[in-house]
C-alpha cells in the first residue's frame, strides 16, 4: 500500500472514532450579553467552540446579540445551549461595513480582527446556570495593534 493510501486510512479511521459528530452532546443553556468598550453591543455574532486544547469536545454553538446586545446560544445542529466546560469564543460584527474593493471604509469596524479567530478570541467556562457576560476592550489589546487608540 502507498504511504499517501495509508495516510488517508488512518485519517479516515480517526474520524470515524472521533465519531463525526454523531453522538449528542449534553448541553447547558447559555444567555449572556455582548459589551464592546463598556457599550451593549447589537448585532453581533458570537461563537463558542469547544476547547479541544483542554479536551472539552462537542458542538460549536452560536448566537447575534439583539438590540440590547443580549444573546442566547444555539448548538450548531439548532438545540439549545453548548457543551458545559471551556470555550474558546470568536465575534463577527453581522453590521460590518463591506465596501467594493478599492473603496474606503467610512467608518471603523466594531470588532477588532484579533477577536474574530480562535488564536485571539476570548476564553470563556461554560456552566448550567451562569450567564456569560462578555467586553471586547479596544484598550486590552497590545500597543502597535491596528485600530487601537
Amino acid at each position: 500500500m502507498k504511504p499517501s493510501a495509508l495516510i488517508c486510512f488512518a485519517v479516515a479511521g480517526l474520524v470515524s472514532i472521533a465519531g463525526c459528530g454523531k453522538t449528542e452532546s449534553e448541553l447547558v443553556p447559555v444567555t449572556g450579553t455582548v459589551k464592546i468598550d463598556g457599550v451593549l453591543a447589537p448585532n453581533i455574532m458570537v461563537r463558542f467552540m469547544p476547547d479541544i486544547i483542554d479536551k472539552n469536545m462537542g458542538p460549536s454553538s452560536s448566537a447575534i446579540t439583539n438590540e440590547k446586545g443580549e444573546f442566547t446560544l444555539k448548538c450548531d445542529d439548532q438545540r439549545d445551549g453548548a457543551v458545559a466546560g471551556n470555550h474558546v469564543v470568536t465575534f463577527v460584527d453581522m453590521d460590518e461595513e463591506r465596501p467594493a474593493q478599492g473603496e474606503e471604509s467610512t467608518r471603523p469596524p466594531r470588532i477588532h480582527s484579533v477577536w474574530t479567530t480562535a488564536a485571539g478570541g476570548s476564553r470563556v467556562t461554560v456552566t448550567a446556570g451562569q450567564p456569560i457576560n462578555l467586553e471586547l476592550k479596544f484598550s486590552d489589546l497590545p500597543k502597535g495593534s491596528p485600530g487601537r487608540d
